[in-house]
């Protein structure tokens, strides 16, 4: 069997087997990543405290990454609490989903402390 695989773009992409996993990513800059969290919470069918608390979280993180030297910790903690709300909320993330991929993506940006928050994605 042959595949002809043309031009692909994203952060990761793990082929093995026959399968193939690509992580989706807007690029490296989280500050454009960040932007497509605030659009994917706009969109999202949350009801209005949860979205409020949701902006809360997504402006916490603002705040962090505005720092002369992004705190990366911080920036984990307030992703984790964003996830964790939007789990408990019904919302449905994965890497692939609208609010998903930028939690990813910056759980990613974030480096280690960020593994806490992908381990609450849903296989």
């Amino acid at each position: 069997m042959v595949f002809h695989i043309g031009s692909q773009s994203a952060q990761v992409i793990n082929n093995a087997a026959g399968d193939q996993h690509n992580e989706f990513t807007t690029g490296t800059d989280p500050t454009v990543i960040l932007s497509c969290l605030r659009d994917a919470l706009t969109e999202a069918d949350l009801t209005p405290g949860v979205a409020a608390e949701a902006r809360a979280h997504v402006s916490r993180v603002e705040a962090d990454l505005s720092a002369p030297q992004p705190n990366r910790s911080g920036i984990a903690t307030h992703l984790h609490g964003l996830t964790q709300l939007l789990l408990s909320a019904g919302a449905v993330i994965t890497a692939a989903t609208p609010l998903g991929a930028p939690i990813a993506a910056l759980a990613h940006w974030v480096g280690g402390a960020g593994e806490s928050i992908r381990v609450l994605f849903p296989d």
